[in-house]
């Protein structure tokens, strides 16, 4: 990807997180921080370890089990909701 849009999707996720941590509910990881980089060191940021499972593991199970299902459900919907009392221009 050439640097000027590495740099964009940079900025563009930092400015996410940190607009969901400061406005929403949406659990979020913590920023700690971050560099557009340089020549020779590319752009990155470090975000806080969050607890839990991620979705592919729950969702992928070969064990179905409706609860677990019905409350992924249910959190996706209120993060959701959540995010439309937002809008954007």
């Amino acid at each position: 990807m050439p640097r000027p849009v590495l740099e964009r999707k940079l900025q563009s996720e930092v400015a996410t997180l940190q607009f969901l941590s400061r406005h929403t509910r949406v659990p979020v990881p913590a920023l700690i921080g971050y560099d557009e980089g340089t020549d020779e060191f590319p752009p990155f940021l470090v975000i806080e370890h969050c607890e839990g499972w991620r979705l592919n593991v729950l969702w992928g199970a070969k064990v179905k089990n409706d609860q677990v299902e019905e409350t992924i459900i249910r959190s996706l919907t209120e993060i959701q909701h959540e995010l439309l009392r937002h809008p954007f221009d």
